[in-house]
């Protein structure tokens, strides 16, 4: 018999600023690990990107960390599978229409982005939509480098 897969996030509960769930911005590799053990499940791969950071890949979800740092995390929001989010305890029917009502957002390259929340939308496929949540500071030069 193959090994169970362990079960896809269904919410994830965002503090911007600070982190998801029990996992804060900052917190080395090896306690990011620690917190998705004891909440989701095994990190199923980890690879490293184009951008050099670390990516932990767990159920569904990508974590991110650059110089042992956790930076930033994503989450599928498509018709396959659907991740709700839970800003300040506070459930979301659409990500992306909540960042579009945020003062700061940013449409760029097929990305809504809200550097005060900390929260990106990639929505360049209906079928692969996804939304990122990051550390402060983390996307900063992103938006200044494009027009």
């Amino acid at each position: 018999m193959g090994k169970l897969r362990k079960p896809l996030w269904q919410r994830v509960a965002i503090t911007p600023g600070l982190g998801v769930d029990t996992m804060q911005f900052g917190c080395s590799e090896l306690a990011l690990c620690e917190g998705l053990l004891a909440g989701v499940g095994e990190v199923e791969a980890r690879r490293q990107n184009h951008d050099g950071e670390i990516e932990l890949l767990v159920g569904g979800g990508i974590f991110r960390c650059l110089n042992d740092a956790f930076v930033e995390c994503t989450f599928p929001d498509n018709p396959k599978h659907r991740v709700i989010a839970e800003i300040n305890g506070a459930p979301l029917l659409s990500v992306f229409a909540w960042l579009g009502g945020q003062p700061d957002v940013v449409d760029r390259a097929w990305f809504r982005v809200s550097l005060a929340k900390g929260i990106a939308y990639d929505h360049r496929s209906p079928d692969s939509a996804s939304y990122t949540v990051f550390a402060p500071g983390h996307w900063d030069s992103l938006l200044r480098e494009g027009p």
